[in-house]
């Protein structure tokens, strides 16, 4: 098993979470500090890992790691707040979309990676694809301008994730670094949870908990957080631009399961689905998929 089908398998997973983080924050989980603080916590069960790896990295690394946890809190904290005021199959690819263009400029600049020409047409076919999937109403016409730069603030806190991360990488154990992350992540949580009014927030949802939601919650925050894990270990792999990049698939697979849920749950997803919007998506999903098969072939 190499990068890419780990990544591919990794971003099926999250697909799952990311469906089950709309339909929460739509109705069972309305505020996104609160969902933040709750992945945050659960995130931190990486600590398990202690014992197969964990050291100290030095100074320098330790605080890079533990900057870039932080920074993906603050990420996730945008997303969900993104994900309550739009369409799950459009917010999905223009933060990845975006992002996956910041991680593939940021580690040519710093000399990080270097792909290949059919790598590059690859990473290309795969990002039209991600765009062309987050059209609204038909091939020109964006989301709002608001979403749209919070969609590309967003995009940039995740690219400066990724590229931190895979520094640490590059200079550090597998495990041990994937730790310190998740540390620097359980730090961001505190420092959400000590402003008062998000504090409040999250101490009423905790006395309002619901089991059943509990377990839905518990369910999609298992999916995302064994996608976060192999994504992490396809980037510790591989290219951090083609790993990203290959978000692609996600989009694929929430695409797949929009249509199925939104016949069941219309009212949770709000997903448009007229016959030029299915084209529109199908079209990028073979584009995807090309972009995807040009990689597998120059393994």
């Amino acid at each position: 098993m190499n990068w890419l089908i780990i990544s591919i398998f990794a971003y099926f997973l999250n697909a799952i979470a990311g469906l089950i983080d709309k339909i929460l924050l739509k109705k069972s989980i309305p505020e996104p500090v609160v969902y933040t603080f709750y992945v945050g916590v659960l995130s931190l069960a990486a600590l398990v890992l202690i014992p197969w790896g964990f050291q100290y990295p030095g100074l320098n690394l330790l605080l890079i790691s533990l900057f870039a946890g932080f920074i993906f809190i603050l990420a996730l904290w945008l997303l969900y707040i993104l994900l309550k005021k739009e369409e799950i199959s459009r917010i999905i690819p223009l933060v990845g979309g975006f992002s996956s263009v910041f991680v593939f400029l940021s580690a040519h600049l710093f000399s990080l990676e270097k792909l290949s020409s059919k790598q590059i047409l690859a990473f290309i076919i795969i990002l039209i694809g991600g765009f062309l999937i987050s059209l609204k109403k038909g091939p020109i016409k964006f989301l709002s301008k608001k979403i749209f730069f919070l969609g590309l603030l967003n995009s940039s806190l995740f690219a400066l994730f990724y590229i931190l991360s895979k520094f640490v990488y590059l200079n550090h154990p597998f495990i041990s670094s994937f730790v310190w992350l998740r540390i620097g992540g359980g730090l961001g949580v505190l420092i959400l949870f000590f402003i008062p009014r998000n504090r409040e927030k999250i101490l009423a949802a905790i006395k309002k908990s619901n089991i059943g939601i509990g377990k839905i919650f518990l369910f999609g925050q298992g999916c995302g957080a064994l996608s976060f894990l192999f994504v992490n270990y396809a980037i510790f792999l591989g290219s951090v631009s083609l790993v990203n990049a290959l978000q692609g698939t996600q989009y694929g697979f929430l695409f797949l399961m929009a249509i199925i849920f939104s016949k069941r749950f219309p009212h949770l997803l709000e997903e448009k689905l007229t016959t030029k919007i299915v084209f529109q998506k199908a079209i990028s999903i073979v584009l995807i998929g090309l972009g995807i098969f040009i990689l597998f072939i120059n393994q």
